[in-house]
């Protein structure tokens, strides 16, 4: 009933203009990748993992029915939303721009839209990811299979939003999830390692911006 209580330095806050059965979660950017596990007014238990740079979190009594474990981050890059688009709209080319992914390539004839589909080899893992959301310059969304069966198709959205210094570019990633212990263990520890590539990618996309406006100005 309190409005702010601590659990393990990771800082809860009740918002009062909301549901009195929703809780935020804050997450500190100097906080350490960790499980944390709490009941939300008596409505069940969550399991959320936090890390840098995550903004935050909300679960509703309706989402508790079907519950996802979520995260999301953003940075801005000195780069036009059609210039980063172009980037991210060249589907087989992922690898080129993120060091973790050793390989990636077309499986369908469809290049780009929703229904393109493309394999991601990461070390020993074989990824299958495949567009579902394709808004030129605003989002892009696509599905990922290949995780252990417990985990299931966890899908990854990408939004673009014009900036004063360029473009406001949000990772946004979801897995299922559920009140199965195994299961929420599970989800957290694969959208820790989801969290990781997204710093990755992140990474990436803004260097292969700034490469490709460089060659542009020469």
């Amino acid at each position: 009933t309190r409005d702010r209580f601590k659990i393990d330095s990771v800082v809860f806050l009740r918002n009062p203009g909301i549901d009195a059965h929703t809780m935020t979660l804050v997450a500190s950017a100097a906080l350490s990748e960790r499980l944390v596990e709490s009941t939300t007014h008596w409505a069940g238990k969550l399991l959320l993992t936090t890390f840098e740079s995550i903004t935050l979190t909300t679960f509703t009594p309706r989402q508790m029915r079907s519950l996802m474990a979520a995260s999301s981050m953003d940075i801005t890059i000195n780069a036009p939303p059609e210039d980063v688009w172009a980037i991210l709209a060249d589907f087989p080319a992922i690898s080129m721009w993120v060091p973790m992914i050793q390989h990636s390539c077309l499986i369908t004839q469809e290049t780009s839209g929703v229904g393109a589909a493309r394999r991601v080899q990461i070390a020993q893992q074989t990824l299958i990811e495949t567009v579902t959301v394709w808004e030129p310059q605003r989002r892009l969304a696509y599905t990922i299979e290949g995780m252990p069966p417990i985990v299931g198709i966890a899908k990854t959205t990408w939004t673009l939003q014009p900036s004063p210094k360029g473009t406001r570019v949000t990772i946004s990633t979801e897995i299922p999830s559920s009140r199965n212990p195994a299961k929420r263990f599970a989800a957290a520890k694969a959208l820790e390692r989801m969290s990781l590539a997204a710093r990755f990618m992140t990474t990436g996309l803004r260097q292969e911006a700034a490469t490709r406006g460089k060659k542009v100005a020469q």
